[in-house]
């Protein structure tokens, strides 16, 4: 078993390097790095891959912001707090649909090939998410419920106490989809299969393994806002897939 333990911050010195941002600022260099090499291969310029990779990063912010805001506005105790985002709290999807939305501006503006880049951005995107939540991971950010059983992979609390960690379930499977795709990818003819693989991947495992060991979400109807997203999304992907798939 994996004992528990909380890797905040570094210590260099007279300077402190917080863990957690540390790897979120590496997800985006690294998902940038990749998509930046997935653009060359497909002949795209890849000035379009840092604009997009930009408008992402301020999307992706101020979006898992508001949603997080939305979600736990009942504990925020004046309206200042709001902007305290140093003190943490992001919802992922929130996050993505806002960065979507400019990224999709941006390539209606500059009409680039849509299926294109969005098969780009979402292998860069699973390599983004594996290196971002192992920061999630080293601060035991996502810790979930005790587990029935106590298996190898669990986290000990101490006093018995053995408990899910959704952080590493997540890094875990999108490197594995990161790891299929790249290799399938110059397999894969059909521009957008990637991406409807990306949408129907992580919403099936976001639903069914991470959010379902998720102990501290708040839950409607039993589930959690980012399962019935991940209901939405899915159905999204697996559309977009069909229409693909049985296109002229």
């Amino acid at each position: 078993m994996i004992p528990y333990f909380v890797l905040e911050y570094i210590n260099l010195g007279p300077v402190k390097i917080f863990v957690w941002g540390l790897f979120q600022a590496l997800a985006f260099l690294l998902a940038w790095f990749v998509a930046n090499h997935l653009a060359k291969e497909r002949k795209i310029d890849t000035d379009h891959i840092l604009n997009l990779v930009l408008l992402s990063l301020v999307g992706g912010f101020i979006g898992g912001r508001i949603f997080y805001v939305i979600q736990y506005f009942s504990e925020f105790k004046n309206f200042w707090d709001i902007f305290k985002v140093w003190e943490g709290g992001m919802v992922f999807y929130g996050g993505l649909f806002l960065a979507f939305v400019f990224d999709l501006i941006y390539i209606l503006e500059k009409k680039i090939n849509f299926w294109k880049i969005v098969d780009i951005m979402s292998l860069a995107m699973a390599f983004g998410l594996f290196i971002g939540r192992i920061g999630c991971f080293l601060i035991h950010d996502h810790l979930g419920v005790v587990m029935e059983r106590a298996w190898f992979f669990g986290i000990n609390m101490g006093n018995g106490v053995i408990r899910h960690e959704t952080a590493m379930y997540e890094l875990l499977l999108c490197l594995l989809f990161f790891i299929i795709f790249w290799l399938l990818r110059k397999r894969i003819k059909t521009d957008g299969i990637i991406f409807a693989s990306f949408l129907i991947w992580y919403s099936f495992f976001r639903f069914l393994i991470i959010d379902m060991f998720r102990s501290f979400d708040v839950r409607y109807y039993n589930l959690t806002i980012s399962q019935w997203l991940s209901i939405l999304i899915g159905i999204m992907g697996l559309i977009i897939l069909y229409k693909l798939k049985t296109k002229k």
